[in-house]
């Protein structure tokens, strides 16, 4: 759900412009925009509101809606001439009604992006720049189209992947990114690669401290064939895959430290094409990671943190601590449950730690929650925040994205 100037525009539902709506009152107003809004702590205060106005509510929404619905089903039977294959006989889209349609129809099609639905996406994508080609969003719907055209080509034609050979690596062992190219269509695929080069990693290594601190360092590297090969030809169904090896340095002390890599990249050859024909498109390759921890703890740290993190408060092993607190919240970032676990553990465990203690598990709840770090915070302010934010950790992801690279324009 998003908003563009006054129109509130709702995936799989209709655009409903609140300005427009006179026959609203404030109080169903103000109700109705909580309700829209994408966080859940808001939008059961909005449900709550409305019930509390009863009757007068449902009145002024069923007459607010069938309004607006009347709108949308002259948008929706101009987009099935549009798919009758009769764009010719659609007027250009100028009713602010319509304009609310074809935006829930964009956002319809960037969900179908990122659930996979590839072809429903093109679909939508297309159909937009028929239905409404003169638009302020034209750019809109040529960005969509264009994602779903590298995101088609990257599933159904060459899909290219990097993924760390371990999730757990030591200190004194350098990290390996394996990138492998694996072609999905019927016919020959030909790369070439001048100087054996086939594209670029964006290496983030982020350095977290027992004492709060944290170093971060960028580097690119080149990701080329074995002995600098220029040509690779891949027939139907066959894949090519080398090693990128990826230096990290630990220059403190290593049993005060974890260290996260994170990688993103791009498959750009100087040229690939398939079956004669050029293509020529760069295509992204998703983010992975790995992390690093001290010699002798490995695997059994890793697997289970928020394990690890129990069993280090109960025999009072403030290190054993710090390193699981902060591979549990890396683990936890794009998982809302395991975030909230995180943290109720974190916070129940303020009352038995010392002045040594506190510091560390303080850091590691800013990580997690989000807390502006210039607040002042101590054992009482957390239980607090916790009671007012429980329930809100368990409904987002507040994994951020980190590279600079993910936010670079493509090709």
């Amino acid at each position: 759900m998003f908003l563009i100037g006054s129109v509130w525009v709702l995936p799989g539902g209709s655009g409903l412009s609140l300005d427009a709506a006179e026959d609203l009152s404030r109080e169903v107003k103000r109700a109705i925009k909580n309700v829209l809004k994408e966080d859940p702590a808001k939008q059961n205060q909005g449900i709550q509101g409305l019930r509390q106005l009863g009757d007068r509510a449902l009145r002024e929404l069923r007459v607010w809606i069938a309004r607006a619905e009347k709108s949308i089903e002259r948008a929706r039977k101009a987009l099935e001439e549009l798919e009758e294959g009769n764009p010719s006989r659609l007027e250009p889209v100028v009713d602010p009604a319509v304009r609310s349609f074809v935006l829930r129809k964009l956002e319809a099609g960037w969900e179908a992006l990122r659930e996979g639905d590839h072809k429903l996406a093109r679909s939508l994508a297309q159909g937009l720049l028929a239905l409404d080609p003169d638009s302020e969003l034209l750019f809109d719907y040529r960005r969509l189209f264009l994602a779903t055209e590298k995101r088609t080509l990257a599933k159904e034609v060459l899909e290219p992947l990097v993924e760390f050979r371990e999730q757990i690596y030591e200190f004194g062992e350098d990290p390996h990114v394996s990138f492998r190219l694996k072609n999905h269509s019927d016919d020959l695929m030909m790369v070439m690669a001048k100087r054996g080069v086939l594209g670029t990693l964006q290496i983030q290594i982020d350095k977290r401290l027992l004492n709060g601190g944290f170093l971060r360092e960028s580097q690119s590297i080149e990701i080329k064939t074995y002995n600098n090969l220029e040509r690779l030809n891949l027939p139907k169904g066959k894949g090519y895959e080398t090693d990128v090896r990826i230096p990290v340095d630990v220059e403190k002390d290593e049993t005060t430290m974890v260290i996260r890599v994170q990688v993103v990249g791009r498959f750009r050859p100087s040229q690939w094409g398939v079956d004669g024909r050029n293509v020529n498109v760069s295509l992204e390759l998703p983010e992975t990671e790995c992390w690093l921890v001290p010699r002798g703890e490995g695997k059994e740290l890793a697997l289970s943190p928020l394990k690890n993190l129990e069993v280090a408060l109960f025999f009072r092993q403030i290190q054993r601590f710090f390193r699981a607190g902060q591979l549990a919240i890396w683990a936890a970032e794009d998982d809302p449950v395991l975030r909230e676990r995180l943290v109720r553990v974190l916070v129940g465990s303020l009352p038995q730690l010392d002045q040594i203690g506190f510091p560390i598990a303080n850091h590691l709840l800013l990580q997690a929650t989000g807390v502006d770090r210039k607040v002042a915070v101590g054992r009482e302010f957390w239980q607090k925040w916790l009671e007012d934010h429980g329930e809100e950790l368990k409904s987002r992801s507040t994994k951020p994205i980190r590279l600079e690279f993910l936010n670079a324009k493509s090709d």
